[in-house]
């Protein structure tokens, strides 16, 4: 992967002789595909680091701290609603197990690590209890003032006079989304859980003093992504292109880092969407294919490739529908010689009930044929003469009755040893053709005619 080799001569002109590799994801809801490039591209490097010689993590990071700020389609309305603005960490699963930042989180998890993925992995809301942020949460409270500032000045938002840049846990409700912070005095915060905050959450009203250390309160995301870089220390982390336009939050992430936690800003890599069908995808909306939907129409290392093979800097949209499927395979074949069974050729042996070789291909083939395949390559072997074939003209009979005298000369091996006389597959089908030019029959009714009587179609595989 050539972009990869570019990525990693860059690093390895800045001299160091380790690397910390981060990403991170806000699990929401059930986790799209694209959440994967994320995932692989820092993989791909951090390996690419450890290849070259150099020490290396790679390190992915849960923001189940994150408020609860939308209710995905898949969810039970009336459960969450009240839920809603609470750190994601404090939601309860919908499975009654562990949290609601977990049960999807570690969804997403089997499957990078099916596809070979492996980071260390840290949960932020741990981390800030665990003191983890305390340090640099005090330096952004007594730089307020410089931070809204770095906010009107590189994307124009205007913060109010008094705004900090907190969001503290309300004692009274439990919520983080609704809470204002407007006094930072002996390292407490006066704050207020404001009923009209946000639109996606509803505060309690609650007012008064809390301490932001010790998880009591998180950064918001533009501030703590800086954070983030300042307490482990980050080499290479990129992100989403969104993210990355002038303006965005990568851009406020870094003049915080750079002016106000005085360190440089990470290696980055803005990589595009991940389309299906042209869509972009939601975890909280529903939308588009998740990653745990992609495994299951996708073997491991050829979703992997799938992601791989595009540079960064380019959208992947990705239909599973029609002939997508078969020719990634393809693809991932040309690309990774070896004695695999053909996509195609299984998907059509499969129809004809012939052996498999491969039971890997043939799970995927089933699927794909079930809801993917186009109607073309979907047939079955007729058990006797269809109908249709009853309206063969003259000139078809002749030609199968040609191809049937061909077919009675064949002679098997016989127990005496006696050598045989079948033809092979491509010998076959080079008399086909030589009794189609010897009889003058163009090629549409001559195959079209072996199709109907087998397949009831007029078309079909070679």
């Amino acid at each position: 992967m050539f972009w990869l080799e570019k990525i990693l001569k860059d690093l390895q002109k800045t001299k160091k002789s380790s690397f910390l590799v981060s990403d991170y994801k806000t699990p929401s809801g059930k986790i799209h595909v694209g959440a994967l490039r994320g995932v692989f591209i820092h993989d791909e490097v951090y390996k690419g680091l450890i290849k070259k010689g150099k020490k290396a993590e790679f390190v992915y990071g849960y923001d189940d701290f994150d408020p609860m700020d939308g209710l995905p389609v898949y969810v039970d309305q009336k459960k969450y609603l009240p839920e809603m603005g609470k750190p994601l960490c404090e939601v309860k699963s919908p499975n009654g197990k562990g949290s609601y930042a977990e049960y999807f989180a570690r969804d997403f998890q089997e499957v990078f690590e099916a596809c070979g993925s492996r980071p260390k992995i840290i949960w932020l809301s741990k981390e800030y209890r665990a003191g983890r942020f305390d340090e640099v949460i005090k330096k952004i409270l007594v730089s307020a003032d410089q931070i809204r500032e770095i906010y009107q000045e590189i994307s124009g938002s205007s913060k109010e006079k008094d705004w900090l840049p907190i969001s503290m846990i309300c004692e009274k409700c439990g919520k983080i989304g609704t809470t204002y912070g407007s006094k930072f005095e002996n390292d407490k915060i006066f704050y207020e859980c404001r009923k009209d905050m946000v639109e996606w959450a509803v505060g309690c009203g609650f007012k008064g003093w809390g301490s932001p250390y010790k998880g009591g309160a998180k950064l918001p995301w533009k501030v703590e992504w800086a954070a983030k870089w300042k307490v482990y220390g980050t080499d290479v982390e990129g992100a989403g292109k969104d993210h990355s336009t002038a303006g965005g939050a990568r851009d406020i992430a870094k003049a915080i880092a750079v002016e106000v936690l005085k360190i440089k800003e990470p290696y980055n890599i803005a990589y595009e969407f991940f389309l299906v069908g042209g869509k972009k995808m939601s975890s909280s909306k529903g939308v588009g294919a998740t990653a745990r939907e992609m495994i299951e129409i996708l073997p491991p290392e050829v979703l992997r490739y799938l992601i791989l093979r595009t540079v960064p800097e380019r959208a992947i949209n990705f239909d599973p529908e029609g002939e997508s499927i078969p020719q990634l395979f393809d693809d991932y074949d040309k690309e990774h010689p070896g004695a695999k069974a053909s996509f195609r050729q299984v998907a059509f042996s499969l129809q004809l009930n012939q052996k498999v070789e491969s039971k890997e291909r043939e799970k995927y083939a089933k699927i794909w044929l079930k809801r993917f395949a186009p109607e073309r390559y979907i047939f079955s072997v007729q058990e006797k003469l269809p109908e249709s074939a009853k309206n063969l003209s003259a000139e078809q009979k002749k030609f199968l009755s040609g191809i049937l005298e061909e077919v009675k000369s064949q002679k098997p091996v016989s127990s005496q040893g006696e050598r045989s006389k079948v033809k092979s597959g491509d010998e076959l089908h080079a008399k086909i053709h030589e009794l189609k030019e010897d009889l003058k029959i163009s090629p549409r009714d001559a195959f079209s005619a072996i199709y109907l009587i087998f397949l009831n179609k007029d078309s079909g595989p070679q």
